[in-house]
């Protein structure tokens, strides 16, 4: 019941925000976006940090379908500069749609500082709220572990969403790594799988042998991979087409617990 009445509130705050008649190129995924928060981080006491997150996530996609499929480079540099400067000035020469973009995620950035505010939160917020503050906390000092983490997601991205990525002509990684050693499509798909693999043996071989992160952080990053594989099992992607998850989403927001 937490998770349903946390996803109302996730979807009041997207139709709220109205993005796809703002910005057409963005998807409605919002309940993909807290499935991946639900998997991650699912004790009751994180309903916060899940909501938060599910919405983070959602404006990032605006913003990497925004690099990956629509801006120039021309406009990108300038969305860049603006987004390093954290502020609204300089984005005159920008279209509108890639305006509305830098102004959606500028709004949600200033929306979670006020709300922190008000609940007085650094603490009452980390309950993430404190394990994923304490993610950001432990980042720095052990970089290998979460470049693992980043290699393992990105790695399943690129062959899961690479089908569709190819038929808007958005630039990909498999493609230049045929270009570059002169393989085929199926030997690219094969060895970034096989890399994957790898970063996954890493995430496992580095939560082992690490005893300074606490153990709920170390959960947190492996139920993170955990949902990659979910998503983008099989060379597929569950977050384009949602009917390849569509079981698990049921089986966690819908259907009913027998005790």
């Amino acid at each position: 019941m937490l998770n349903k009445q946390d996803l109302c509130e996730i979807l009041r705050w997207g139709k709220e925000l109205d993005i796809l008649s703002k910005v057409p190129y963005a998807r409605d995924r919002f309940v993909e976006c807290y499935f991946w928060d639900v998997g991650t981080i699912y004790e009751p006491q994180h309903s916060l940090a899940r909501m938060t997150l599910a919405k983070a996530i959602a404006i990032a996609g605006i913003i990497d379908n925004t690099y990956d499929a629509y801006g120039t480079l021309d406009e990108l540099k300038i969305l860049t500069e603006a987004v390093e400067r954290w502020d609204g000035n300089g984005i005159e020469q920008l279209s509108d749609y890639l305006k509305t973009s830098y102004m959606i995620l500028l709004n949600f950035n200033k929306e979670l500082e006020e709300d922190l505010s008000k609940k007085q939160t650094s603490a009452a917020f980390m309950g993430m709220d404190s394990a994923t503050k304490d993610v950001m906390d432990w980042m720095p000092t052990h970089p290998k572990l979460f470049v693992a983490l980043g290699k393992h997601t990105r790695l399943l991205n690129d062959v899961g969403s690479y089908k569709f990525e190819r038929e808007r002509a958005s630039g990909m990684a498999i493609e230049c790594y045929m270009k570059d050693y002169n393989v085929s499509e199926e030997e690219a798909m094969k060895k970034f799988e096989d890399m994957a693999v790898d970063a996954w043996k890493d995430v496992n071989e580095q939560c082992l042998r690490l005893t300074t992160i606490p153990r709920k952080i170390l959960k947190v990053i492996l139920n993170l991979a955990r949902l990659c594989e979910v998503v983008y099992k099989q060379r597929g992607d569950g977050f384009t087409n949602q009917r390849r998850i569509e079981a698990h989403i049921k089986a966690i927001l819908v259907d009913s617990i027998s005790l």
